[in-house]
Parts: C-alpha cells; sequence; structure tokens
C-alpha cells in the first residue's frame, strides 16, 4: 500500500508537507507550486488514493460543505459552481441537495444533512421550513451561510446582491439612453421583501434623474402584461418608451408577447431584466439585463464560512455584491429620438417643442 512517506521519500519532502498538499491546504499553508507538482507528481507515479474516510476518522473532520437549494434552475446551480470552485480551493468537498417542499421529504433530507454533520452549510434562504432547519443547525454548531437573501433567523454569514443598487443603476442606462418615460413590470411586493428592494430601488432611480413616475406605467401583475403592450402599441406618446423587468422570466415573457403584438424591441419600446441567466444572449434580439455575479455569490459563501471555522469572533458576517450591466440589444434609443437622445428636428415639429 502505497503511504504519504512513500510519496514524501520519492519527493524528497518532509510527510507534513505531502499531508498538506494531498489535503488541497497548499494554497493556505503557502507551499511553493514547484513543491505541490513534485508531491503531486510522486503521488501519481507511486498509484496512490486517498483514504478520505480513515482522514475524516482521524481528524474528527469531514471537510464537506453542504448545499441546500430548492430546485436546480440556471442560477442556482450557478451559485454551486461558485461554491465548490471556491471549495476545492480550500480542500473541501461539496454535496448538493435539492430540498423539495414535501414536508415529510424536506424533513428527511434535513436530519441526512445534519446526520453527515458537514463543517458547514451553504444554503438557499427560499427552502421549504428554512426557519426549522437553521434551528437544528444552530443547535448542533454548525455554521451556516446564506446565499442570494437574507433568512429572518440569524446565520454566521450572509452573501446577497444589492436589489436596490441594481435597480437604480437599470433606470441610470435606460436615462442615459434617452429615456425619461419609464415603466416597471414585477411580481406582487408581498411575494418575496427582494422583490420590494428592486421596486424601492426603481423608485429611488427616478426619483434621482427627476422622472416622473407614473402608476400606469408599472405593473405588479405579470399576467396582465398582454393589456399593458396593447396600450403602448395604441397610445405610445402617453406609456413608456422603457421598461424594467424584476426578472429575466419576466422580461421574456414580455418580449414575447411584444412580438405577437407588433411591438418591435428595441425599435419601439426598450426592455431590461434583472439576474442575466444565460438564456439573455439566446434571445433576439439579447436582452439587456443586471447581472448578479451568482458565481461570485457563491465563491464569497463558501470563502467567508471557511474563514468563520476559525474565527474566534462569531459576529455575523453580511456582504454585498453590487450587480452591474449585463451587455445585450434590447435596449435603444426612444422612439423618434437623435443619437444624442434629444427629440429629432421631425419629433419637434411635430411636438412644437
Amino acid at each position: 500500500m502505497v503511504t504519504i512517506k512513500k510519496i514524501a521519500e520519492d519527493a524528497n519532502v518532509s510527510v507534513s508537507t505531502v499531508s498538506i498538499v494531498l489535503g488541497r491546504r497548499a494554497d493556505q499553508l503557502k507551499v511553493s507550486d514547484a513543491t505541490r507538482e513534485k508531491v503531486l507528481n510522486s503521488a501519481k507515479k507511486l498509484g496512490y488514493c486517498r483514504n478520505l474516510l480513515a482522514s475524516q476518522m482521524q481528524s474528527g473532520k469531514t471537510r464537506i460543505f453542504s448545499f441546500l437549494a430548492p430546485e436546480h434552475n440556471d442560477y442556482i446551480m450557478q451559485i454551486f459552481s461558485g461554491v465548490v470552485h471556491q471549495a476545492q480551493q480550500l480542500g473541501f468537498y461539496c454535496r448538493f441537495y435539492e430540498i423539495m417542499q414535501d414536508p415529510e421529504e424536506s424533513h428527511r433530507l434535513y436530519y441526512e444533512v445534519l446526520g453527515m454533520r458537514p463543517e458547514a452549510i451553504i444554503l438557499h434562504a427560499a427552502l421549504p421550513e428554512c426557519d426549522y432547519f437553521l434551528e437544528q443547525a444552530n443547535a448542533l454548531g454548525i455554521p451556516v451561510a446564506c446565499v442570494d437573501r437574507i433568512p429572518k433567523k440569524p446565520v454566521q454569514v450572509a452573501v446577497v446582491s444589492d436589489s436596490i443598487e441594481g435597480t437604480v443603476k437599470m433606470v441610470d442606462y435606460l436615462y442615459t439612453m434617452g429615456h425619461r418615460r419609464i415603466g416597471y413590470v414585477s411580481h406582487p411586493m408581498n411575494r418575496w421583501e427582494f422583490a420590494r428592494l428592486r421596486r424601492q430601488g426603481f423608485i429611488q432611480g427616478m426619483k434621482k434623474h427627476h422622472c416622473r413616475i407614473v402608476p400606469e406605467w408599472n405593473l405588479d401583475q405579470p399576467e396582465q402584461l398582454e393589456e399593458y403592450l396593447k396600450k403602448i402599441r395604441t397610445a405610445p406618446d402617453s406609456m413608456p418608451t422603457a421598461v424594467c423587468c424584476f426578472s429575466d422570466f419576466i422580461a421574456l415573457e414580455l418580449m414575447m408577447k411584444a412580438q405577437r403584438l407588433g411591438i418591435s424591441i428595441p425599435e419601439d419600446l426598450s426592455v431590461m431584466g434583472y439576474g442575466a441567466l444565460r438564456f439573455c444572449d439566446s434571445m433576439s434580439p439579447g436582452l439587456v439585463s443586471m447581472d448578479q455575479h451568482f458565481f461570485e455569490l457563491g465563491q464569497k459563501a463558501a470563502l467567508l464560512i471557511h474563514d468563520s471555522l476559525s474565527r474566534k469572533n462569531n459576529d455575523p458576517v453580511v456582504q454585498t455584491v453590487p450587480p452591474s450591466i449585463h451587455a445585450g440589444e434590447s435596449v435603444g434609443r426612444p422612439p423618434g429620438s437623435s443619437a444624442s437622445g434629444v427629440p429629432s428636428e421631425r419629433k419637434r415639429r411635430r411636438t412644437g417643442n
């Protein structure tokens, strides 16, 4: 059987150095790249296969991060990819759990996760019965990081995207493109806390640029999108020239309905989404969206929860990741505007301005 002692002899390094490298702690403990490569080459040449179970039993540590989410859609998997990427650099492993809405099944999975005694848990706060699970994890002393949303119960780490700044930036972008009549399409404000925050950011952005906030231009019932778009088609001078959407999914639905109604994007109406999901670039035209940097959210959550394992001060840490514009072709100048964003000669003559 190949042991770390044999690898140390072959690589001409100490046993502790081999342990550090094979335990994926070389970066943390400042082992040089040359030494690391020498150890890995010796291990490969000798056919070494690490016994993770034995290592865990000896150290009393699982070196596992459990990741819990209510589904495995595009943005959840981007977050998980960030967690895995950072965890591997720290010498940790990840296990993904999709927590179902069924109470019996969710409780079974919760007990399985806690029974595995992971070093830490990283989760999305939209989990069913999230508060109950956090109480159980806290009672066992397992640190928890929450990604994308802040739960009601306290956690060691929370990493979120700045929803208010995101919608302020949406208005900023549309304003620089010449838009002054801007609408907002969302879900009902009482559905999620971040829905309220995004609406708040939209209002702040409109006030920042002294743009009118017209109730008729704002919609919190996506099922009424078709009627909303029909008003834009029949009375374009009294309706918005651009729309900020709460999510990429709403933007996608709006653009599809607009196309069926003969409304051209962005010639007749500019549209922005929120999330920068992968399908944005496949849309025609490509959707301009707010990039929430889901991969980075996952990375930061893994890094911060890892830091909390050795931190004596257990005060909660909340870190915000600022969103940015994801480029696309769904935003143009307002209809009848020149490249500078001011009304063209033809428009001024028609309106008398």
